[in-house]
């Protein structure tokens, strides 16, 4: 029985075909078109399969020919008809769809399309919405999309149809079609360049109704949207969009929504035009709904990551302050973004956001400043130095504001994240090269950046200690004083590579950390906390520094401004008398300085770091003092190492530090400990009398430290006493007589 009626119904079907391929008139065209709706009214795709097979397709297509080019007039009469047979028919198969495309596909899109814009769309509604649902099966075939694609992309009749049409049959197919099309990626790289189209399908998925079909097949495109591998979406947003994405991320009825409304955000507002009206719409409801992204723990990796590109572009200088009034929170995650996009072509885009977030609070006031102190603190830790270098510009530009540096002293971990900037290369933290504590390995003379941070970290510490208050706080940090102790002028290895450059570079760092230990030291309070900190002890001694503390500091100046002169590249000092800016020190009455006899020479002498003098009236007296107890002083030592024990080399009594010859400095157990050279100069008659075994008067002496010139010979009678604290003190016997 089934055999026999789909005998009967192919035998009709070819019927049908034969009468709409020989009507002739307008009343045999009608008939044959109403018997061919009443044929193909099903969804069997098998029975649409056989009519696409048997023509039904092609012959409906000619008669439409007819009607729309050559008969109009009959077109209020058949068009619908025609229309409707089409869009049965093609619920076939997409194989069949090809096939049928193949022969008649491009013709009959463009024919439809004549007859979607010839006609009003009020009147012939159901014609245009039967051809909309034509066009739409056809698009599923892939040599026809290019054609759709031409005539929905930038036209305006597609866009009527879209969003004003009244009719939400046709709306439906329209937003289908274009469903159907953005799944090929290639289509859709053309569809987000249509603004207007864009945000037409945007407005129809923030409808309410999620039962809506028009919403279903917008969400549809717009996820098509979100699958692209790049996506490239820059136009000026209208109000009616921003209205629409805020409506969007309202909903919650999926995973699609706030993932769409960020990704569209963090694109828009890559156009400068975008930036502030996106900041300021609905009193920054954007700025809310993109760092509640990035604290949702529902939010993946992606939608975090666009959450901050978004942020990170509406921050320009018109917006900056109003953004961060609005949440401080959206410091940190500038700071953050600015960390993971470390990619050079990236992060220069990404710096000058972060830029403009950290200079805040320089000038004046600002709520967030303790958040841009912290985000300060965090970059300086990072591994990439382009962004510890820019946090180093800001946080000296903060110094430089009085007012700010109480809360930068302060602030928990601000100076503890410039001790690894400060430290040297071989001993920074961030380092991943094997080093030891005694490598003398060189530092790449080629690469002068982490030099040229330590540079920068150095004018930081110098800036806050020219306030007294801040000194205070500084040198209760060990990490901070030892770190700068650690480039004071110290005993340096002479680097095969080295160059002038290097050089020059080791010198600046030597005058800066000087300086600033001279500017600590010369506060009594701070001269105090130095003796009280027993991890200072290795690098000062104590007898001198607790006579400083104590008030005795006659004959001790504390320049403003250190000149570090160098004659050569090697290291070496000319002697300081011939430095710019060099005095002799003034004479002081010998009556009015009491000593005590526990005081050693060393207690009497000066410790002298590029700037520190040892007072000649001071040395005469303690001269005077052991001639008078049947010794003589002539030179002393201090040094943890023995390398320096057999040098009797005699300079000028005034201390002199070299570059080859200086202070060293040291942090924690892997530090170099403090040595330093104090040789007395000018002694060749003394030396020569002593030998003769003659008696040196006073007056001989003065005029042998005055004449400043290096001894020839060594002393052969010494004897070095060892008078405990690592000091030796060589001797000579004097005269009988004496």
């Amino acid at each position: 029985m089934a055999s026999i009626i789909g005998k009967v119904k192919r035998g009709n079907l070819r019927e049908i075909v034969e009468r709409i391929n020989k009507a002739a008139s307008l009343e045999d065209v009608r008939i044959a078109v109403n018997s061919a709706i009443r044929e193909f009214s099903h969804e069997n795709q098998r029975k649409h399969n056989i009519e696409v097979e048997k023509g039904a397709a092609t012959a409906l297509y000619k008669q439409l020919v007819i009607v729309v080019r050559m008969n109009q007039s009959w077109f209020p009469h058949l068009g619908e008809g025609i229309c409707h047979a089409l869009s049965m028919v093609y619920n076939c198969s997409v194989s069949k769809c090809k096939e049928s495309a193949d022969v008649i596909g491009n013709d009959l899109i463009k024919l439809l399309f004549a007859v979607i814009a010839c006609h009003d769309v009020h009147k012939n509604w159901r014609t245009v919405e039967y051809s909309m649902r034509t066009i739409r099966l056809l698009s599923q075939v892939d040599s026809v999309q290019e054609i759709v694609m031409a005539y929905v992309i930038f036209s305006k009749n597609y866009l009527f149809l879209l969003t004003f049409s009244r009719y939400s049959e046709i709306r439906i197919e329209a937003m289908q079609i274009i469903a159907t099309l953005t799944m090929n990626k290639e289509n859709m790289k053309k569809f987000q360049s249509d603004a207007k189209l864009l945000e037409a399908v945007i407005h129809a998925a923030s409808m309410k109704d999620k039962r809506d079909e028009i919403q279903k097949w917008a969400e549809l495109t717009l996820r098509n949207l979100m699958s692209l591998p790049t996506i490239d979406i820059c136009f000026k947003a209208t109000t009616v969009l921003l209205s629409d994405l805020i409506e969007l991320s309202n909903q919650s009825y999926s995973d699609f929504e706030k993932p769409f409304v960020t990704l569209i955000l963090s694109q828009l507002t890559k156009k400068n035009e975008n930036q502030t009206p996106f900041t300021f719409f609905e009193g920054g409801k954007f700025i809310e709904i993109l760092v509640g992204v990035v604290e949702s723990r529902a939010s993946g990796p992606g939608t975090i990551m666009a959450a901050m590109e978004g942020l990170k572009n509406i921050i320009n200088s018109e917006t900056v302050d109003f953004v961060l009034n609005i949440n401080p929170k959206i410091v940190g995650i500038v700071t953050k973004i600015s960390c993971i996009h470390f990619e050079r072509h990236k992060t220069c885009n990404v710096l000058d956001s972060l830029k403009k977030v950290l200079n805040r609070g320089t000038n004046n006031a600002a709520t967030y400043y303790k958040e841009v102190l912290s985000s300060i603190c965090y970059l300086l830790r990072n591994q990439h130095a382009i962004v510890r270098s820019t946090a180093l510009d800001s946080l000296k530009k903060h110094c430089e504001a009085v007012d700010n540096q109480p809360q930068i002293v302060t602030h928990t971990g601000l100076l503890d994240s410039l001790i690894p900037t400060i430290l040297p290369r071989t001993l920074d933290v961030r380092d991943d090269s094997e080093c030891t504590q005694n490598s003398t390995l060189p530092w790449n003379s080629q690469d002068y950046s982490d030099e040229l941070e330590t540079l920068k970290a150095l004018d930081i510490i110098l800036e806050l200690v020219k306030n007294v208050n801040n000194c205070k706080v500084i040198v209760k940090n060990s990490g901070i004083l030892l770190a700068v102790a650690q480039l004071v002028p110290q005993n340096s290895v002479i680097f095969k590579n080295a160059t002038n450059n290097d050089e020059i570079v080791r010198d600046i760092k030597e005058k800066k950390s000087m300086e600033i230990m001279m500017t600590l030291l010369s506060d009594d309070e701070s001269l105090k906390y130095v003796v009280e900190n027993n991890l200072m002890s290795d690098y000062f001694d104590v007898n001198v520094v607790t006579m400083m503390a104590e008030g005795d500091c006659e004959g001790i100046t504390f320049p403003s401004k250190l000149d570090v002169i160098t004659d050569d590249r090697k290291g070496h000092h000319p002697p300081r008398s011939k430095q710019k800016g060099f005095t002799q020190p003034k004479q002081v009455n010998p009556t009015k300085h009491k000593m005590s006899k526990s005081r050693s020479f060393f207690d009497k002498g000066k410790m002298m770091c590029e700037g520190i003098e040892m007072s000649l009236d001071s040395f005469r007296k303690d001269y005077e003092y052991k001639m008078k107890s049947q010794k003589k002083i002539i030179w002393k030592q201090i040094s943890s190492s023995n390398k320096f024990m057999n040098d009797t080399s005699l300079y000028s009594p005034r201390m002199d530090v070299t570059q080859s010859e200086h202070i060293k400095m040291g942090l924690g157990s892997f530090y170099k400990e403090l040595s330093m050279e104090m040789k007395l100069n000018n002694y060749n008659e003394d030396i020569a009398m002593k030998q003769k075994g003659k008696t040196v008067s006073m007056e001989q002496i003065e005029e042998n430290i005055s004449t400043e010139q290096r001894a020839d010979e060594h002393l052969s009678s010494s004897s070095i006493w060892d008078v405990g604290n690592n000091i030796r003190v060589t001797i000579y016997p004097t005269d009988s007589n004496m």
